[in-house]
């Protein structure tokens, strides 16, 4: 039955006051799921969970009336689904329970709604649809998110976690657009972001001011030699003037000349040799201090040092390598955490990140489903930056569509933006 009853306080007889023939078939429920009384404006208001609206119900005649719905009166903060409604007399509204997580307030009189309470985070201005890789620009304040189901770089204010899009297909304008960004890294020397472009098999070097988008290197610039065939990962080695970039089908490590875009092949499985190649290997950070890079390589469950000069292949910590304990499972973006002797690794099967002691190897977990709690718990965690400043490491989890801070020393998981 979907209809409203009136049922007498004393005597508890019941009698129709409203259903899809009572008083006529104006407007009838589908699924109405919540009530309440608006006795000031003698109507019931009752929230109709398959139409998406509020259905207003004259108390002496039973009449349906839409008073707030997609397109009533306007589309403005549309309800989705309601499950109950509550009065608010005082402040002339009704109060709205979303099943998207949501309050919305209904002005009694034009029925207006307005998002009151949800859980994005801060706002639901510029929300995240697939984060897939992060990175600090620390002097404005902000990281930059590679949304790639958006392909466009979006900026994380560090402080409320506000989002804006510094740079997409029509922002600031339509030239190189992406065509799949999957990676950045910050250039600062040169006030730019560095983005890996995976099915254009392309370095984007993106305006940090402007948004602005220029090749930096592909297969005919600055010309053909090395082309990539699937680059995946970059990270700066400003030292020597390049970017180091991994190409998952080349099995290898290109170095890409910051200046010119020139490409050169720093090691793969036979450069400099054939020991310890490559499988799979999908992150890399720089490791200036011990003269290395650490890759991330999934197909040997295995960080692997990668000499910056030779470009000689070590195993840093493997199954086995310094023994069994908290193995990976698909080891996919690094970041270096120098000032505690150690690297953090995100581990996108087991949802966490996990710490690499730069020395031995050894490896803990910092945070994971139960790692300190399960407050907060990653479901599909892909990239990872340092927030050294703040004593957090910043992770993008494609799944829950968030910005994730992780206290550094507790592994304290905190939404910053969602």
């Amino acid at each position: 039955m979907r209809a409203v009853l009136a049922v007498d306080l004393s005597s508890g007889a019941r009698t129709m006051l409203s259903d899809a023939t009572t008083p006529d078939t104006s407007n009838p429920f589908w699924l109405p799921r919540g009530i309440t009384i608006d006795t000031a404006n003698g109507r019931a208001l009752v929230v109709d969970y398959f139409f998406s609206a509020v259905i207003a119900v004259d108390l002496a005649s039973g009449a349906r009336t839409i008073i707030s719905d997609a397109t009533t009166p306007d589309t403005t903060d549309p309800i989705n689904l309601p499950l109950a409604i509550a009065l608010d007399a005082a402040n002339g509204r009704a109060l709205v329970i979303d099943s998207s997580d949501a309050v919305l307030t209904m002005d009694l009189t034009t029925g207006a709604r307005t998002l009151l309470s949800d859980t994005t985070v801060p706002n639901r201005m510029n929300p995240l649809n697939i984060p897939a890789a992060i990175a600090l620009d620390a002097p404005r304040g902000r990281a930059l998110v590679i949304d790639s189901d958006l392909d466009a770089v979006i900026a994380v204010d560090l402080g409320n976690g506000e989002r804006t899009t510094l740079s997409d297909a029509t922002t600031p304008d339509t030239t190189n657009p992406f065509g799949g960004a999957s990676a950045i890294a910050i250039d600062t020397n040169n006030d730019r972001a560095l983005v890996v472009d995976s099915p254009q098999d392309t370095i984007v070097a993106v305006n940090l001011s402007t948004g602005a988008r220029t090749i930096l290197s592909n297969a005919t610039t600055p010309d053909a030699v090395n082309p990539f065939v699937n680059p995946v990962a970059i990270a700066l080695d400003t030292a020597n003037n390049r970017a180091l970039v991994v190409d998952l089908n080349l099995d290898a490590v290109v170095a890409v000349n910051l200046s010119t875009g020139m490409r050169t092949i720093i090691s793969d499985a036979t450069t400099p040799s054939a020991a310890n190649p490559f499988s799979f290997p999908e992150g890399i950070v720089v490791d200036s201090a011990n003269g290395r890079a650490l890759i991330a390589d999934d197909g040997l469950d295995a960080i692997v040092a990668m000499d910056l000069t030779t470009g000689e292949r070590t195993i840093l910590s493997g199954p086995t390598i310094p023994n069994t304990s908290n193995p990976f499972d698909y080891p996919r973006t690094i970041a270096l955490d120098s000032a505690n002797g150690r690297a953090l690794v995100v581990d996108a099967t087991l949802d966490a990140v996990i710490a690499v002691d730069l020395s031995t190897g050894s490896r803990t977990i910092l945070s994971d489903a139960t790692t300190p709690d399960a407050v907060n718990a990653l479901n599909y965690l892909l990239g990872i930056t340092l927030d050294s400043a703040n004593g957090r490491a910043l992770v993008v989890d494609a799944d829950l569509d968030v910005v994730v801070a992780i206290d550094l020393t507790s592994g304290n998981r905190v939404i910053i933006s969602k």
